[in-house]
């Protein structure tokens, strides 16, 4: 077991390894936008992480891997509902993406939103005072041309603190570049983008990455080629004894992928 460590400052070690080909996304040829939202599906994300922290001996010592990081939204957004969950707690976090524009944006670390749309009875937007309440520090962008058009700006620095972040430019189809043994990995809304080959590779290389009591998370099957969600079932039960398992989302719990040792 990990030893609980005391909380550092802000780390955020920018490594670079098996950089991908140009115009790959994870070792395949096809645009897949490498920017996503802050706490989308934050309903699961919470589920999934709330399951991981309740299996680990020690939850104020965890790791976590976020594949296809992306511009690492998923992973600031579990680091703040980490924060929530176990407030004294040190996170060792590690982003990878084979996208080098991906990795570059995952380091800055700031979100700009869209204008915000919804507003109390203060013209004070809910959106902004709910990333305020996630421990993100906002910020207001004009936009001179067009004032209709400004944007918030969310910084993460606040929600990364005390915490370990490695952000790596890799192929997931690769073995994957994590220190240790991870608790949570996750590599949600990614599988379904590739060819089923591809898709085991990667499953099959998350799965060698956990801890003996970790989970795995790959979000939804609904989209996946017919057999695929069956195959990888299978490899991951008879390489790793991984399960499938329903996080307490309600009715959609059925249409996910995440696994765990019994």
């Amino acid at each position: 077991m990990r030893q609980a460590q005391g909380n550092p400052p802000i780390k955020v070690q920018p490594v670079t390894v098996h950089a991908p080909r140009a115009g790959e996304v994870q070792g395949r040829k096809l645009a897949i936008s490498h920017r996503t939202a802050l706490f989308r599906q934050d309903v699961y994300l919470a589920a999934v992480l709330g399951l991981a922290v309740e299996r680990v001996p020690d939850p104020r010592n965890f790791a976590l891997a976020s594949v296809a990081c992306s511009n690492f939204a998923e992973g600031d957004s579990l680091l703040a509902l980490y924060n929530e969950m176990v407030p004294d707690g040190t996170a060792t976090i590690t982003g990878i993406d084979a996208s080098r524009s991906a990795i570059k944006a995952a380091r800055g670390g700031r979100y700009k939103l869209h204008r915000a749309s919804w507003f109390d009875t203060k013209g004070q937007s809910y959106e902004e005072r709910f990333l305020r309440s996630k421990g993100f520090t906002t910020s207001y962008e004009p936009n001179d041309r067009q004032p209709h058009r400004g944007a918030i700006v969310a910084d993460a620095a606040s929600v990364r603190r005390g915490h370990i972040v490695r952000l790596i430019e890799h192929d997931a189809a690769a073995t994957l570049p994590v220190a240790g043994e991870v608790d949570l990995a996750c590599g949600n809304n990614l599988l379904y983008h590739l060819d089923p080959d591809k898709a085991m590779r990667i499953a099959c290389n998350m799965g060698s990455i956990l801890s003996d009591r970790g989970v795995l998370s790959f979000g939804t099957n609904i989209t996946l080629s017919n057999g695929t969600r069956e195959s990888i079932d299978g490899e991951l039960r008879d390489r790793f004894d991984l399960e499938p398992v329903l996080p307490d989302i309600g009715p959609d719990a059925e249409h996910v992928m995440v696994y765990a040792r019994p």
